[in-house]
């Protein structure tokens, strides 16, 4: 038997109070609205009232429909609070299922709308130097987006050793052009530094001792082995880009005081014509040393 309540609405829709009623269950109830209604307005505008009342049942007693929820947030440094941009977030189910995934913009901000019907969620942030976070479960089901801030901690990254090597270059020997004639190959040099390690030379002399393919012989003589004859030439020499000794005015004591070896700056020793740079080859029938002094 079916109760009526004034006018003849049914309890068929008042019982949706305590449960949610169906559109259909309370779209079937309209007759017994209207009669209400009439009963209530005396007949009076109840065409529009029904309608009023229908739409009110409807609203009230109807189940909501589920609404996604919203998940935003920032990526901090642990180091400064400051915003970690380019970082990666990811949301992740109960069973570790990736569900979205969101890339921070400058300011380190993200935001996800989780699927209806979730009832809590994961998040993983990543980024370049940090450690890697997790955070949840994170409980989901109110009105209001949900807010988050995922701190990484910074990490070092252990770069392989950097081996670095300056090379010094002395500029007057830049610019007269040692360092380029080296580069070639041809002859044999010895710039200040490789001067500094023969303690014991005394003389220009001494400093040639060392270098294949000169003879010093007694006084100080100095000559290039097998370029001429057994008892070999006497080259042509150069300080600082002038000639100082040639064929035509031989000094073969010029390797004993010429100048003294802390004063040079670097030496070039071309033992033969072929290695005799061009702009010096017209004297070169036996063979060059150039001398470049230090510049105090």
């Amino acid at each position: 038997m079916r109760r009526s309540l004034r006018g003849g609405v049914t309890w068929g829709v008042a019982r949706a109070w305590g449960r949610a009623a169906s559109e259909a269950e309370v779209l079937s109830e309209a007759p017994g609205l209207y009669a209400a209604c009439s009963s209530l307005l005396h007949g009076r505008g109840c065409r529009w009232g029904s309608r009023l009342l229908l739409a009110w049942f409807a609203a009230v007693l109807l189940p909501e429909v589920a609404a996604a929820q919203a998940i935003q947030g920032r990526v901090l440094s642990t180091e400064g609070d400051a915003p970690l941009m380019q970082a990666s977030v990811s949301l992740v189910d109960s069973l570790g299922n990736l569900l979205d995934s969101r890339i921070t913009g400058s300011s380190g901000t993200f935001r996800f709308e989780a699927a209806p019907g979730v009832e809590s969620v994961f998040l993983q942030a990543q980024a370049l130097g940090f450690l890697t976070f997790f955070d949840g479960p994170v409980p989901l089901g109110g009105p209001d987006p949900v807010e988050v801030e995922l701190r990484l901690q910074p990490v070092p990254i252990e770069l392989d050793s950097l081996s670095v090597s300056v090379e010094r270059r002395v500029r007057s020997l830049d610019q007269n052009g040692f360092y380029f004639r080296e580069r070639l190959g041809a002859g044999y040099h010895l710039d200040r530094t490789a001067i500094q390690t023969q303690v014991s030379a005394l003389t220009l002399a001494d400093l040639l001792r060392a270098v294949p393919g000169v003879s010093v012989g007694n006084q100080g003589r100095v000559s290039f082995q097998g370029a001429r004859s057994v008892q070999g030439c006497a080259p042509s020499v150069y300080l600082d880009g002038a000639r100082v000794v040639s064929a035509a005015a031989p000094d073969p004591f010029w390797g004993q005081n010429l100048i003294d070896p802390l004063d040079v700056e670097g030496l070039e020793i071309y033992r033969r014509p072929s290695e005799v740079p061009v702009q010096y080859s017209a004297s070169g029938v036996c063979g060059v040393v150039l001398i470049w002094s230090r510049r105090r």
